[in-house]
């Protein structure tokens, strides 16, 4: 969920990793290396690999638009120990979706795209103009 948060916040991939070592080294480019100390046991896992040891990246150096909430979320969700990282539900209930400005209502949000068959049927799209 991490990724995706601030994919959205960037408009661009956050690890274009082009194979899985490349991938790890690019999370840790900017989440550091992890330690047994900010992810227990990490060296225990299977296929363990010690990476050169880097220091994190402070988000709002790379998130500098994000707001303090958003920098929140963005860690928790980034966490590289999975045991921190917050549930879906967890992360919903975050204090960044109090913030203003609420969240549109369904009649706010853009039509939906007519799916390609109805496309070939020839049916009209409907006019959210029309009133």
């Amino acid at each position: 969920m991490g990724c995706i948060f601030a994919e959205l916040m960037t408009r661009a991939p956050l690890f274009p990793g082009g194979s899985d070592i490349d991938q790890l080294s690019r999370v840790f480019s900017l989440r550091g290396t992890p330690t047994d100390e900010s992810w227990p046991a990490v060296s225990k896992l299977p296929d363990y690999i010690q990476f050169k040891e880097v220091a994190p990246v402070p988000l709002p150096t790379r998130f500098p638009a994000a707001s303090p909430a958003a920098l929140r979320l963005l860690g928790d969700l980034l966490s590289l120990d999975p045991e921190q990282r917050p549930s879906a539900d967890e992360a919903l209930a975050h204090a960044f979706f109090d913030q203003a400005p609420p969240a549109a209502s369904p009649a706010e949000l853009v039509p939906r795209a007519r799916p390609p068959a109805a496309q070939q049927r020839g049916e009209k799209r409907p006019n959210p103009d029309a009133r």
